[in-house]
């Protein structure tokens, strides 16, 4: 996730300079076919049937970056709610079980869960040949847990599954309060609602024909529009009219590019929802309800991004 004010003009250059770098070129090409080998437009059109096309194309746009959007946004607050859910859990565990192997093994397996779920929609490795997936979850799982989770397909599914083990071997033995039981059994119900709205982001893939064909007619229109617009009868000196139509091209691709990027918010990108800070955040709340103080540092930005 980009942080607030972190995106300087050099920064947003840097991202975009390809794509503008190719619409000077087309723009100047235009400028030279029209100032060395033409007296008249390639593609003449009044600015009223460029008024038209322009219109369509945002209506295009709007809905392809809104669709976007949508999912970025709920993601982000499914992510919030784990925030929540998890502290809510770690609480309860904490302040009602009371100091014992089972309080610490509940919160410790939460961490794990979180950190489980993010490799899981960030990577979606094959565990066995991702060890150092592995090393995050494992510091904070039993030997035997570890051992049990080997072989599971959904490994965030399965340490949910051990939550409910646990809570029911301790049940009239730790917990001897049934709401108490009740309720955590609901937050179980809402972590696993929690990650079903996550997987149905990530698993549900944007319309291609939407994604594909909107790449597509944006970057036919960009490309068009100096051929469209620029006066075959322009100064060469004169680069006023090459700039503002580059302007106008690259406004279409940048809006374009922010929908393709807001679509899949679980990859790794800058503008993605930074899973890896708030599993931080988690770790440190739980491990702090344990009472421990030897804790992680949280997260810090790197150039602006925040993962």
């Amino acid at each position: 996730m980009i942080e607030r004010n972190a995106t300087t003009l050099f920064r947003f250059f840097l991202s975009s300079w390809k794509s503008l770098l190719v619409l000077v070129v087309i723009t100047l090409v235009a400028e030279i076919i029209y100032n060395n080998f033409t007296d008249t437009q390639v593609i003449p059109l009044e600015l009223g049937d460029v008024g038209l096309f322009v219109t369509a194309m945002s209506i295009f746009l709007v809905f392809r970056v809104n669709e976007a959007y949508e999912r970025w946004w709920e993601a982000r607050k499914l992510w919030g709610q784990l925030v929540n859910t998890s502290r809510d859990w770690g609480r309860l565990a904490t302040s009602w079980i009371g100091h014992s192997p089972v309080q610490r093994q509940l919160v410790r397996r939460q961490i794990a869960y979180v950190n489980a779920l993010r490799i899981a929609l960030r990577h979606s490795p094959r565990w066995h040949e991702a060890p150092r997936h592995w090393e995050a979850i494992s510091p904070f799982l039993s030997a035997s847990e570890l051992c049990e989770l080997k072989h599971a397909a959904n490994i965030p599914t399965q340490i949910i599954r051990l939550h409910g083990q646990q809570l029911r071997r301790s049940f009239n033995q730790t917990m001897p309060d049934h709401q108490l039981l009740c309720h955590m059994d609901r937050l179980l119900t809402s972590l696993y609602d929690i990650q079903g709205g996550c997987e149905r982001i990530k698993n549900t893939v944007f319309p291609d024909r939407v994604a594909r064909f909107t790449f597509a007619f944006v970057w036919i229109f960009a490309a068009a529009l100096p051929f469209i617009i620029l006066d075959a009868s322009l100064d060469s000196r004169d680069i006023k009219e090459v700039v503002l139509v580059t302007f106008m091209s690259f406004i279409l691709v940048t809006v374009e590019r922010l929908g393709r990027e807001l679509k899949n918010p679980f990859e790794n990108k800058p503008n993605d929802t930074p899973m890896t800070a708030l599993c931080r955040t988690i770790e440190i709340d739980l491990l702090q309800f344990l009472g421990e103080t030897d804790l992680p540092e949280p997260i810090k930005p790197e150039k602006g991004v925040l993962m």
